[in-house]
């Protein structure tokens, strides 16, 4: 009798492995699901950005601009929003250029 009672723990045992490993299945398929969301993300916040000859970089929730001049990369810091960023690129270059000369 004690070989019955050995096959009826070990299905006991299969079928909770078996639980087990399906839940592990289905958290990777939702972790696999949060990766591709989040590089979808990425890329359209990686979207190239031009305004002039500077490029908009969003580095966390702040956007800057960055261009080589004279063989020297300048940024300027442009806030959380798009809205000003060509009147701050200009100014910045007005002051820029002055210093130049």
């Amino acid at each position: 009798m004690a070989g019955k009672s050995e096959l009826k723990a070990l299905k006991s045992q299969n079928g909770r492995l078996r639980k087990k490993l399906e839940e592990a299945e289905n958290k990777i398929r939702e972790l696999e699901n949060s990766i591709q969301e989040h590089k979808a993300a990425n890329q359209s916040e990686k979207r190239k950005i031009k305004i002039g000859n500077w490029n908009i970089v969003k580095s966390g929730d702040y956007y800057r601009a960055h261009q080589r001049i004279k063989g020297k990369v300048h940024g300027v810091y442009l806030g959380k929003k798009l809205k000003e960023a060509r009147a701050k690129i200009e100014a910045w270059e007005a002051k820029f250029f002055v210093k130049q000369s």
